[in-house]
């Protein structure tokens, strides 16, 4: 449920591989609304960063990038990342696999299967009460002010039930 930038920038130093956690850095339009989050690492992400480590040249070992640019310095780029996914045609639409239907889809899973709404709006890195999105009852600035917990726990669950649905065979 991440968007591509989070994914791109991720940084072995951010990735506790022992307790499986990613301290995901969220960027935002200013410095000022930079956040981290703690996102649990279902096996799926693990064996992408493992096979990312796997492939890397020697050349790029010094990068601290999981998913480097070719010379290491940056982080892959979001034109690589759409030709990337250009290259895995999908049926329906316009035939073409997005970032955003990735998340979208996790929405809708999760919309489908009763997920806690809280849980999945932060695990989608979305700000609780922001904007004029408002709770029936509870006042946004409220919302923020005592809103405290990450959810990282139920985060967890909702992701490894959702890692175990998107790579479930078809039937």
């Amino acid at each position: 449920a991440c968007r591509q930038i989070e994914v791109r920038i991720m940084k072995y130093e951010d990735i506790d591989s022992e307790n499986r956690i990613w301290s995901a850095l969220i960027p935002k339009r200013t410095k000022y609304d930079e956040f981290r989050l703690d996102k649990y690492i279902t096996d799926p992400l693990k064996q992408v960063i493992d096979e990312a480590q796997s492939l890397k040249p020697k050349r790029l070992s010094d990068t601290p990038y999981v998913f480097p640019a070719r010379n290491g310095d940056k982080s892959i780029c979001e034109t690589a990342i759409r030709k990337l996914m250009k290259k895995y045609p999908r049926q329906g639409d316009n035939g073409k696999i997005t970032m955003h239907g990735f998340r979208s889809t996790f929405m809708a899973w999760s919309m489908n299967n009763e997920k806690n709404d809280l849980a999945v709006e932060r695990e989608l890195s979305h700000t609780v009460g922001g904007g004029k999105s408002k709770t029936v009852g509870v006042n946004p600035a409220v919302r923020r002010a005592y809103d405290r917990d990450d959810l990282f726990h139920v985060r967890k669950d909702i992701a490894i039930e959702y890692a175990d649905f998107v790579t479930s065979e078809v039937r």
